[in-house]
């Protein structure tokens, strides 16, 4: 992205910090993202440091929003919708091979 952003995210985070995964997850090689995929779920993945050092994240499940200048500037999300999500998404994650606990994620993205 182009402007700082926040990503809200309900699923699974895993920190990556190999050559070869970060590569592999660049070009969409990497068996989770191939396992997200095959599950229909969608994947975040970047490089979320604060401070120009590496912190590459993958987030497997759904987004919800990216807020910021190039995103949306609010949402609101009903218990009921919120509900939905989380049941639709464990659901796939279990049905994929995703074992973590699922979570909602709110990740600044700086643009650095």
């Amino acid at each position: 992205m182009g402007a700082d952003s926040t990503y809200l995210f309900y699923g699974v985070r895993y920190q990556v910090t190999g050559d070869d995964e970060i590569a592999q997850l660049e070009n969409g090689t990497h068996p989770l993202v191939k396992a997200a995929n095959k599950g229909r779920l969608q994947t975040v993945f970047g490089n979320f440091s604060l401070d120009g050092d590496e912190l590459y994240i993958l987030y497997v499940g759904r987004e919800i929003a990216v807020l910021g200048y190039e995103g949306v500037a609010e949402i609101e999300l009903s218990d009921t919708e919120f509900m939905k999500i989380q049941l639709e998404t464990r659901r796939k994650l279990s049905a994929a091979g995703f074992s973590l606990v699922p979570a909602l994620f709110a990740q600044f993205e700086p643009d650095v």
